[in-house]
């Protein structure tokens, strides 16, 4: 694997990625590069920053197909509903720490495709929505431990540290 993923620590998964203009044959790439690492590193989201790209570039596999997935590129959210969920969420870029997240049980999404095609998914919900909402912090610098409960990010502090000094040795 060429590209090297950032771990929690990492100044790039706290800076806020920049908007795509240029809809050509690099982003093309990329895309298809960012689905292959998603699935190289056993993953079920991945987003642009966690691999030092700070470029508004998701990809998110579709759940119940076999390796399928959907890159978008400038995803906003346009709706969300009332109702919430919470569940455990983990992330490639803090390895083995895990921890209840409270999110929108459905969202819409408005993004384009690598060749700059108009996506929109339109009340999605469950994993699929929980996926692309947690990817999509990553592109704001968000990790899912800024969501979790004050308490329960105060007893994973110490793993943390721990995370951000191995990473640093590396």
């Amino acid at each position: 694997m060429a590209d090297k993923l950032e771990i929690y620590g990492s100044k790039t998964l706290r800076q806020k990625s920049k908007e795509v203009n240029s809809f050509d044959e690099t982003l093309i790439e990329f895309g298809n590069k960012l689905r292959k690492l998603m699935y190289e590193y056993d993953g079920v989201g991945i987003a642009a920053p966690q691999i030092g790209k700070l470029i508004r570039v998701i990809a998110v596999d579709i759940p119940n197909t076999e390796k399928e997935s959907v890159v978008l590129v400038n995803p906003k959210i346009i709706w969300t509903s009332q109702e919430t969920q919470t569940d455990s969420e983990g992330c490639l870029s803090i390895p083995d720490i895990r921890a209840a997240v409270n999110r929108p049980l459905s969202i819409s999404v408005s993004a384009f495709s690598t060749n700059g095609e108009q996506i929109s998914l339109e009340k999605i919900s469950g994993f699929f929505a929980r996926i692309i909402q947690h990817e999509m912090d990553h592109l704001d610098g968000i990790l899912f431990t800024d969501k979790i409960d004050p308490l329960k990010r105060a007893l994973l502090l110490s793993k943390l540290k721990k995370i951000a000094k191995e990473r640093k040795s590396k």
